[in-house]
């Protein structure tokens, strides 16, 4: 859950913000559904791209 937001660039940019871990609270991605990619910054810039 994010509580608190901050608009970013672009996919990229927000999937590097979130998986941060020195600046942000904890955060892991246990899975990703229905993208090409294997990681979040790549199934982030996959949906930008759509």
């Amino acid at each position: 859950m994010i509580l608190k937001g901050n608009q970013r660039a672009n996919g990229r940019e927000l999937a590097l913000h979130l998986m941060n871990v020195e600046d942000n609270e904890h955060a892991v991605a246990h899975e990703l559904r229905g993208f090409l990619a294997d990681d979040l910054v790549d199934a982030f810039k996959e949906t930008e791209a759509i």
